[in-house]
């Protein structure tokens, strides 16, 4: 849905943006717990609209500054 309607979404989270209106909460999450044979883990993943777009266009101006000062690991956002 969204990816076929690019320039509209953008566009609404551009105002969000601007007008300041942007948040997250905890309701914005989907939680699944992954078991692996000694241990269990919580993992929580935001929405793809609007959250997981905004925060690749965060990363995508930080992500040198990150991996000039951070020791070195993985997470979803980073390559």
């Amino acid at each position: 849905m969204v990816n076929a309607s690019e320039e509209y979404f953008l566009k609404k989270i551009q105002k969000l943006l601007k007008e300041k209106k942007y948040h997250i909460t905890a309701k914005d999450y989907s939680v699944s717990i992954i078991r692996d044979k000694t241990k269990s883990r919580e993992l929580r993943k935001l929405r793809y609209y609007p959250h997981r777009i905004i925060q690749r266009a965060i990363m995508l101006q930080i992500e040198k500054y990150f991996m000039q000062t951070f020791t070195d690991f993985t997470c979803a956002s980073v390559k």
